[in-house]
């Protein structure tokens, strides 16, 4: 498995289901096998696990109607294991850090028993 900082961007949906502007950017710490299921996984955990699919622009986007948003994986970058701690630092903390993909946290600041 390869570490990913995925790019999300949430966009608002109007009444007709067409994208109304941007909302906000996020960056994700994904864990996968490739870049294609790095995106998948990003915007599925941001649409409450519904279903990926590729636009017309081939980014991998999941709508959520229920609260007239759509998620799209609009950068994907592999890093390091190092670099993915890096980030984990600086975003998360160093306990209790979350990384999509993974079956449990990243547990870098303490000792397991």
């Amino acid at each position: 498995m390869s570490e990913f900082i995925v790019r999300v961007t949430c966009y608002a949906l109007n009444n007709l289901g067409q994208v109304a502007g941007q909302i906000t950017e996020a960056f994700v710490p994904v864990e996968a096998k490739d870049e294609d299921e790095a995106c998948q996984r990003a915007v599925l955990w941001h649409g409450d696990n519904g279903v990926a699919v590729e636009d017309d622009d081939l980014q991998w986007q999941c709508i959520d109607l229920l609260r007239a948003l759509v998620f799209k994986a609009t950068k994907c970058l592999e890093v390091t294991a190092s670099e993915l701690e890096v980030f984990l630092s600086l975003t998360q903390g160093l306990t209790g850090a979350k990384v999509i993909g993974r079956s449990t946290s990243l547990d870098m600041g303490s000792e397991q028993a």
